[in-house]
């Protein structure tokens, strides 16, 4: 489920890129399964982090750069809902930054 999550959420970065709203290249795309005590048993959750940018330093920590997704698949339906995070960033001059809610189809 997540190597076919991860295609599906790769292919449509690259849309993005064509569109002029993500920076490419786009590179290796993975999704990683999240697991909740609560969880609904016929979702699965998952965070997955396309690849852009390679490798960053920032205060001396390793950064692997790219952008992150949440994915909820329907396990009996095979259907996924995707939304990409908006973190906040790790540097300080962030009194201006906006937080966007993710939609309850990505995150459960």
């Amino acid at each position: 489920i997540a190597l076919a999550l991860a295609e599906q959420v790769r292919a449509d970065a690259r849309r993005r890129v064509r569109a002029g709203t993500l920076d490419g290249p786009i590179r290796a795309t993975t999704c990683r399964r999240i697991r909740r005590t609560a969880e609904d048993p016929r979702y699965a959750t998952f965070t997955c982090l396309v690849e852009h940018a390679g490798r960053g330093t920032y205060r001396g920590r390793d950064l692997l750069l790219g952008y992150r997704f949440r994915g909820r698949v329907e396990l009996t339906g095979r259907r996924a809902a995707w939304c990409e995070e908006n973190p906040r960033p790790l540097h300080p001059d962030t009194e201006e930054f906006v937080t966007v809610p993710l939609s309850r189809a990505c995150t459960g």
